[in-house]
């Protein structure tokens, strides 16, 4: 019983671990053509509609941010006028 329960675990960690590179994995996507094909564009539905990363956070100047870093979160750096300037994961 204990071997069972213990293999459990082990697969839902596995699980866990291939989630998080495959929402990283997103995220690099996701930036790198943000920054390829969107920098100076308005930052609107025609950019996030095709989107495949799970959390995205929009940062406009002056905003304070937290700085936990998180590999699998796309940010997405604003202007004043809400046009894209860069993005990456963190």
């Amino acid at each position: 019983m204990k071997l069972t329960f213990s293999f459990l675990f082990a697969l839902a960690g596995l699980h866990s671990v291939i989630v998080q590179a495959q929402s990283q994995e997103n995220c690099e996507a996701d930036a790198k053509e943000i920054n390829e094909y969107y920098r100076g564009e308005p930052y609107d539905n025609d950019v996030t509609s095709w989107l495949q990363s799970s959390d995205v956070r929009e940062i406009h100047p002056n905003e304070p941010i937290t700085m936990d870093f998180r590999p699998d979160r796309l940010n997405v750096l604003l202007d004043d006028d809400d046009n894209i300037k860069n993005a990456g994961c963190y």
